[in-house]
């Protein structure tokens, strides 16, 4: 009987976890959560905080007791996997509850740690009114927060997906806010005419963007119980509530320790058939690098769709003989207001780095109310090369237009 070990209990190592229970009904499967929720809806955490999903129990999409009724998977959650014994095949675990430690064998291993909020050295950012945004208890501290100390002003660093996701939720409570972004553009992963949209968007709501600012210090004013910032133009700021969401990083930690290589990125290197350097130990999720189904280059990226797909597969090539995963392709989005952004693939500017010739597509158009409850204008926009813009792109819906990339065409930021 094959026994599979899983340690991260999200939707990397839950959808792993579902799949390997179809796939074989004589697996032992055991699912190591270092926390106290599985199987959450983390994309969800800042509409709850917003109040677009009004219940809470919404995000909760299993529990260790479904699991078990469902799948029959052993879950065990507030157990956290210290040390991996490749030699042997056995995992270190420590219960967070009583502290004890045991250990755990496996035929194959997966590991889905995830990605960490990065958190800067920043003076005094140490404090109860700053939080960032991982997981159900970030979440609960957040709102806790908002209902106790009910804050005039928010202020939001990071114009990522998280940060722009905050941004609107503090918005919609009629909360004051502010959006600092070290760069030029909000949606780095996005090219400088999609991001304009959206800065119009932000600002046509009345939100204050900083572009091309930095935090440099917090203060805690323990009198007014609020937070003075200090910004590198020299500006100072007051808030009440501080969100930090300038990013994540791989969590490594525990596959370091075990000797498994890390990629050139800095997460877990794995194979096309998603296998460290370890064939016994596989790796999805957020803290892996794959290969990029345009440049062929490694690359990290932190989609749920994407990692849940992955999971499965990879399940599937444990337990079953399958053909190697191919490169990757995601379509990300955030949506703001009545603005929904899209992306696919690369931005013109990662292509024009490595002189690719490509084919670049934009269209704006509605998005239907069947897709999401309110009308919404869809900007989207494909950078390919030029044989995959032939194969991806629909011609009746978008015009195309070849271009080399190792040129610079005008910009488009005057316009936006």
């Amino acid at each position: 009987m094959t026994k599979i070990v899983i340690i991260g209990g999200v939707a990397g190592g839950a959808s792993a976890a579902a799949r390997a229970r179809r796939l074989s009904e004589d697996a032992e499967i055991i699912m190591f959560e270092r926390g106290q929720f599985v199987s959450f809806a983390n994309c969800g955490l800042p509409y709850h905080i917003g109040g677009d999903i009004q219940e809470r129990s919404k995000l909760l999409l299993q529990t260790p007791e479904s699991f078990l009724a469902r799948f029959n998977v052993d879950v065990r959650v507030m157990n956290e996997v210290v040390d991996i014994d490749r030699h042997n095949k056995k995992v270190t675990v420590k219960n967070l509850l009583d502290n004890t430690q045991y250990s755990e064998s496996y035929d194959f291993l997966l590991l889905s740690p995830g990605a960490a909020p990065i958190v800067p050295p920043i003076s005094g950012i140490d404090n109860p009114l700053t939080h960032s945004l991982r997981n159900i208890p970030d979440m609960d501290r957040i709102l806790a927060t908002l209902k106790n100390r009910q804050p005039t002003h928010a202020t939001v660093v990071g114009g990522g997906f998280i940060g722009l996701e905050m941004m609107e939720a503090f918005h919609q409570l009629g909360i004051q806010t502010s959006l600092i972004e070290m760069a030029d553009q909000v949606m780095t992963p996005v090219d400088r005419e999609m991001a304009g949209f959206a800065h119009a968007e932000i600002k046509d709501k009345g939100i204050d963007l900083r572009l091309n600012i930095a935090l440099e210090s917090v203060e805690h004013l323990t009198e007014s119980n609020t937070l003075k910032l200090t910004l590198n133009n020299g500006e100072q700021l007051e808030t009440g509530i501080l969100i930090m969401a300038i990013g994540v990083k791989p969590e490594t930690k525990l596959a370091q320790q075990a000797g498994l290589q890390i990629g050139e990125l800095g997460g877990i290197w794995v194979n096309e058939q998603m296998q460290t350097s370890d064939p016994s130990i596989y790796a999805v999720g957020d803290a892996v690098e794959e290969i990029d189904f345009v440049t062929g280059k490694q690359t990290l990226v932190h989609s749920r769709g994407l990692l849940t797909a992955r999971a499965v597969w990879l399940l599937t090539t444990c337990l079953e003989e399958m053909n190697p995963i191919k490169a990757l392709k995601v379509l990300r989005f955030v949506k703001f207001s009545t603005l929904l952004l899209l992306q696919l693939v690369r931005t013109r500017s990662s292509l024009s780095a490595r002189a690719f010739t490509m084919r670049r597509s934009m269209f704006i158009q509605p998005v239907t109310q069947a897709t999401t409850l309110v009308q919404k204008r869809c900007l989207s926009k494909c950078c390919l090369t030029q044989k995959q813009a032939r194969s991806l792109v629909p011609k009746p819906r978008v015009k195309t237009a070849s271009i080399n990339a190792s040129t610079l065409w005008p910009s488009l930021n005057e316009r936006v």
